[in-house]
């Protein structure tokens, strides 16, 4: 008998919408910034001191654990030293210039500078002197200088308020390095994790934040808020943040309106909750763990909403809601149009357990809704590792090369890994895929020196470029942040992170600057269509799981998700078949695509589970770029075979309006489905209103550059009101939402 199965689609979308997606011009790629201590060798601040370890009782021992009595402000209560660099390269030397209010003898300790010019003004009481280095230094010179005489009494400290300036650096000088500046301008975005200390950092209400006039900008509080939005606003660059685990509700609204009044309007924020919140080996899971224990138990609470009684269930989920209610604070402050805009939500997840991530986001979606409401994109870490080779100590350089090779190329295999698994979650919610961090990881004590020679090697070169073209894959928008930015030392059991040593051109750094020069790469992941997709190639599982078919279920989670791929030029309307073959009656499944319940198909018996008969065609509207079907079991005795997306109707593409002479303000497409476009001749900012038949404002921000883009997907369908300001212009349009 031939199975006749209907998928029937409502139109997504026609001709204009479906053709709408305009390729990037260039890749998102972000950089994540080393944290700042005193052998941090980015030295991001021209005022040295603020990398200072902090005040030690000793002034001959500044490395001494003993801490100095202090103020309330934390300035010493008593003669102290204090190391201020070590680390240093040989670009460092000349004359810095410290000042100070009070008064002290300034020795240095173990370190290559003399004390020059000392002064001390009285009316002021303020001390000045220059710490002179030879113009040309060796690599590992350090500051460390100790502090004596220093006049406190009766609970006033002696000295406060120290700066050390480097050579050539005016006291009204900039905040940020130059050389420094000039590094991170090749990257898209900023991640503050480590510059804000967050898996260190226990700050819970908004005054326990590091402050502009703290002793010192590390720590177990990081930098203070204003300096990472200065540096953002200072490079032009978007801030990715990562809130303190135990912040509360106050905390989090307090940094948005920081946010909200200092930062640059034109750049975007990228919010995570916390960082890796599920790795054991930080204090922010245990915590996590012990808050979701203690709310799952309280009467209604959601992390327990359908009984699930399963302590880890509920830990993944608090995760998420924790974003979730992150981004709902941020949506106060900020206003609704801007999330997924201005203000980017992001639920980071465990790469090598999909279903860390999945409790978390299936639980967003059933008992919150569509989880592209709070979120703007899921991220994960796919860092490529030398561990294949690390069991012993007599590696290779080539034997460190070829294991990091083999490393990328098993981590974007097609099938049998979580990223793919990620990948198809991500687009079925209509999420951004992106990279909290990721490159190569060389951690472990073992093959220090082949490592070493491996990343100074030019095949590192060519295995980086492969890794970040095959990450692209995925839609030169999925925004990888690079894994660390900056310059540190490659030579030790820690890992070989950062991008260069000395900032030298590396080849690492080349492997992203010839990428970031070049066009971006074909989106290449999923399968193509048209054409036939082997059912047993279930996204994150082997192709030959089972040599014969593909029998529901697969693991313990009640579908199995196929992402497929739109190449450019190649959005339409596709015909679907499924191969079908049971042999009990009483078999149904549910087919989504993207979230949205096609059908529900109950199976009828065939008789025999090696004859696939395939079913009659549907047709479904498919835009450019990456879509997810998803089979959802509702029973498990039936087998699928395949799945057949065949191109019947090409849409027409869509090609850029241009503006009549009399014209300030267009959109298009008009009926829009997906993303909507305006288009402005007015060479200034203009507001967007957007307003519903219900009066209801749907989407409301600021523009800047031409031709932007608006995302439509979750409005309903029906009329809206597009009102378009400028300072010399305003124009109403209405737009249609089938």
């Amino acid at each position: 008998a031939i199975l006749l199965i209907h998928l029937f689609l409502s139109p997504l979308q026609q001709a204009l919408g479906q053709c709408g997606n305009k390729p990037p011009q260039q890749i998102s790629l972000g950089g994540n910034l080393n944290g700042l201590c005193d052998w941090n060798r980015d030295r991001p601040f021209n005022d040295v001191f603020k990398m200072n370890r902090g005040f030690s009782s000793d002034p001959a021992i500044p490395w001494s654990v003993n801490v100095p009595l202090t103020d309330s402000l934390g300035w010493p209560l008593q003669d102290f030293g204090v190391i201020v660099m070590v680390d240093m390269d040989s670009s460092m030397g000349g004359s810095y210039q410290i000042q100070f209010n009070g008064q002290a003898t300034l020795s240095p300790v173990a370190s290559g500078f003399n004390v020059q010019n000392m002064v001390y003004d009285a009316p002021s009481n303020t001390s000045t002197a220059d710490l002179v280095y030879p113009n040309n230094i060796s690599n590992g010179q350090q500051m460390m200088l100790s502090f004596t005489n220093t006049q406190y009494a009766n609970g006033v400290a002696g000295v406060k308020n120290i700066r050390i300036l480097k050579p050539g650096i005016a006291p009204n000088g900039p905040t940020f390095d130059q050389r420094f500046l000039n590094h991170i301008s090749r990257f898209s975005n900023l991640r503050f994790m480590d510059w804000h200390a967050t898996n260190a950092n226990t700050d819970s209400l908004w005054s326990d934040r590091c402050l502009l006039t703290s002793t010192t900008q590390t720590g177990n509080q990081g930098v203070a808020w204003e300096y990472c939005i200065e540096l953002a606003n200072t490079a032009q660059k978007d801030l990715w943040i990562n809130i303190p685990h135990k912040a509360t509700d106050g905390y989090i609204a307090q940094l948005a309106n920081l946010l909200k009044s200092t930062l640059d309007t034109g750049l975007h924020v990228y919010v995570e909750y916390s960082n890796e919140v599920w790795n054991w080996g930080f204090q922010q899971a245990h915590w996590n763990l012990a808050q979701a224990k203690a709310e799952a138990i309280q009467p209604g609470n959601p992390l327990n909403y359908d009984q699930a009684n399963d302590q880890y269930t509920w830990n993944y989920r608090r995760i998420a809601k924790r974003g979730k209610e992150i981004s709902d604070i941020f949506k106060t402050v900020f206003g609704p149009a801007e999330i997924n805009r201005h203000i980017r939500v992001v639920y980071a997840v465990q790469v090598a357990w999909f279903d860390v991530g999945q409790r978390g986001i299936e639980f967003i979606n059933t008992y919150y809704g569509p989880p592209q409401q709070y979120f703007y994109g899921l991220a994960v870490a796919p860092y490529f590792n030398s561990a294949a080779i690390d069991t012993s100590n007599t590696a290779s350089k080539n034997e460190v090369l070829q294991a990091l090779q083999n490393d990328v190329n098993n981590i974007f295999s097609k099938y049998d890994n979580t990223l793919m698994q990620y990948a198809a979650a991500t687009s079925y919610y209509g999420l951004k895929f992106l990279c909290y961090e990721g490159g190569p990881d060389t951690f472990g004590p073992n093959n220090i020196q082949a490592k070493k020679e491996a990343n100074e090697d030019p095949m590192m070169k060519t295995i980086c470029k492969d890794y970040l073209s095959k990450w692209y894959g995925f839609g030169a928008e999925s925004l990888m942040n690079w894994f660390t930015a900056g310059a540190g030392n490659w030579g030790t059991p820690y890992g070989s992170w950062p991008l260069t040593q000395h900032f030298e051109n590396s080849v690492k750094l080349q492997a992203l600057d010839e990428l970031l020069g070049a066009a971006p790469p074909p989106l290449s992941a999923g399968f193509p269509v048209p054409g036939n997709i082997d059912a047993r190639l279930i996204s994150g599982y082997s192709a030959q799981w089972n040599a014969q078919a593909h029998l529901q279920p697969v693991g313990w989670h009640p579908y199995d998700d196929y992402l497929i791929r739109v190449p450019q030029g190649s959005a339409g309307q596709y015909g679907i078949t499924l191969g079908l073959a049971s042999i009990a009656g009483g078999q149904s499944f549910d087919v989504y695509i993207d979230n949205q319940l096609l059908q529900n198909i109950g199976v009828p018996v065939t008789g025999s589970t090696s004859i696939f008969q395939s079913s009659s065609e549907s047709l479904a509207d498919l835009s450019e770029g990456l879509h997810t079907i998803r089979l959802k079991w509702n029973t498990s005795n039936y087998l699928i075979d395949s799945i057949k997306l065949t191109l019947k109707t090409p849409c027409i593409p869509l090609t850029t309006k241009a503006l009549a002479s009399d014209e300030a303000f267009s959109m298009y497409p008009n009926p829009v489905h997906e993303k909507l476009w305006i288009q402005s001749t007015q060479e200034e900012e203009i507001d967007i209103q957007i307003w519903n038949t219900l009066g209801a404002c749907v989407h409301e921000g600021k523009v800047r550059n031409f031709p932007a883009d608006i995302d439509t997907r979750s409005w309903p369908a029906g009329m809206y009101m597009v009102h378009l300001i400028s300072s010399h212009r305003s124009e109403m349009h209405k737009l249609i939402k089938p």
